[in-house]
Protein backbone atom coordinates (compact mmCIF):
# COMPACT_ATOMS: atom_id res chain seq x y z
CA UNK A 1 0.00 0.00 0.00
CA UNK A 2 1.15 3.17 -1.15
CA UNK A 3 0.57 5.71 1.61
CA UNK A 4 2.27 9.55 1.99
CA UNK A 5 4.05 10.65 5.29
CA UNK A 6 1.16 13.08 6.21
CA UNK A 7 -1.28 10.47 6.53
CA UNK A 8 -2.70 9.78 9.54
CA UNK A 9 -2.68 6.27 11.01
CA UNK A 10 -6.87 6.70 11.28
CA UNK A 11 -6.44 7.26 7.82
CA UNK A 12 -4.24 4.22 6.75
CA UNK A 13 -6.69 2.26 9.28
CA UNK A 14 -9.28 3.25 6.73
CA UNK A 15 -7.82 2.05 3.84
CA UNK A 16 -7.55 -1.06 5.48
CA UNK A 17 -10.72 -1.64 6.28
CA UNK A 18 -11.86 -0.72 2.72
CA UNK A 19 -9.92 -4.08 2.01
CA UNK A 20 -10.76 -6.11 4.92
CA UNK A 21 -14.37 -5.13 5.31
CA UNK A 22 -13.19 -4.86 9.04
CA UNK A 23 -14.08 -1.64 11.57
CA UNK A 24 -11.48 0.49 11.76
CA UNK A 25 -11.96 0.60 15.86
CA UNK A 26 -11.87 -3.06 15.88
CA UNK A 27 -7.51 -2.23 14.19
CA UNK A 28 -4.27 -2.56 15.90
CA UNK A 29 -1.41 -1.51 13.53
CA UNK A 30 2.11 -1.69 15.25
CA UNK A 31 5.99 -0.78 13.52
CA UNK A 32 9.31 -1.73 15.39
CA UNK A 33 7.02 -3.05 18.29
CA UNK A 34 4.72 0.12 19.05
CA UNK A 35 1.68 0.31 18.69
CA UNK A 36 0.68 3.23 16.55
CA UNK A 37 -1.66 6.09 17.95
CA UNK A 38 -4.70 7.10 15.44
CA UNK A 39 -4.03 10.79 15.77
CA UNK A 40 -0.31 10.50 14.84
CA UNK A 41 1.13 10.13 11.24
CA UNK A 42 2.98 7.86 9.33
CA UNK A 43 6.17 10.47 9.57
CA UNK A 44 5.67 10.61 13.65
CA UNK A 45 7.04 7.02 13.31
CA UNK A 46 10.00 7.93 10.86
CA UNK A 47 7.74 6.15 8.56
CA UNK A 48 8.52 8.25 5.07
CA UNK A 49 10.56 8.05 1.54
CA UNK A 50 13.55 8.34 2.86
CA UNK A 51 13.02 4.86 5.56
CA UNK A 52 10.86 3.18 3.35
CA UNK A 53 10.96 2.03 -0.23
CA UNK A 54 9.58 -0.36 -2.91
CA UNK A 55 12.88 -2.22 -2.79
CA UNK A 56 12.55 -2.05 1.39
CA UNK A 57 9.40 -1.59 2.40
CA UNK A 58 8.39 -1.06 6.00
CA UNK A 59 6.35 -3.58 7.60
CA UNK A 60 3.16 -2.55 9.60
CA UNK A 61 1.63 -5.04 11.77
CA UNK A 62 -2.19 -5.47 11.75
CA UNK A 63 -4.42 -6.95 14.52
CA UNK A 64 -7.77 -7.08 14.86
CA UNK A 65 -9.57 -7.30 18.41
CA UNK A 66 -11.16 -10.55 19.12
CA UNK A 67 -15.10 -10.20 19.61
CA UNK A 68 -16.46 -12.97 22.15
CA UNK A 69 -19.88 -14.11 21.58
CA UNK A 70 -21.31 -16.07 24.61
CA UNK A 71 -24.18 -18.34 24.30
CA UNK A 72 -26.70 -18.84 27.36
CA UNK A 73 -26.96 -22.25 28.10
Amino acid sequence: MDVKEDTTIRELKAMVAGITRQSVEDMQLAFEEKVLSDDNKMVDYNLNQVTSRATHPAVIYLTFKRKLEFVAC
